[in-house]
């Protein structure tokens, strides 16, 4: 049976992911060094293909109809490179102020990801295997 759109627990998933996406491509766009932008760079594209694969999946389980899934694709696959084009723009015209606010939200969204990572390791200490650990880690 097909469904419309997405479940009530994969909304929320589904929004965060988005917004993920958006701050990694502001954080990508604003930087001004070139090797920085560079370990930024490979640092997003080492996850993304991984996440964007099981965001599908997730979706997929909620069966939305084919139109809605590609919907809900391209949205999430836009939000990165837009974001970059937009925060290399504002990062050209404004001043040091701006980017360094960008810089900052874009550095709390790694550092919440990575904390809500180790609070579920902890979390589910004891029902989590050696090797789930360590992928957590």
């Amino acid at each position: 049976k097909e469904n419309k759109g997405l479940s009530a627990t994969s909304i929320p998933l589904y929004i965060v992911m988005v917004f993920h996406s958006i701050f990694e491509g502001l954080s990508l766009g604003i930087l001004m060094n070139t090797g920085t932008a560079i370990a930024t760079f490979f640092a997003i594209i080492g996850h993304k293909p991984v996440e964007a694969f099981s965001l599908s999946l997730i979706i997929l389980s909620d069966k939305p109809s084919k139109f809605m899934f590609y919907i809900f694709v391209v949205i999430y696959s836009l939000c990165t490179p837009v974001s970059i084009c937009i925060s290399a723009l504002i990062g050209t015209i404004t001043k040091k102020l701006v980017v360094g606010i960008i810089e900052a939200i874009s550095a709390g969204t790694f550092i919440f990801i990575g904390c809500h990572e180790w609070s579920e390791l902890h979390k589910n200490k004891q029902v989590i295997n050696v090797k789930e650990k360590l992928w957590h880690l």
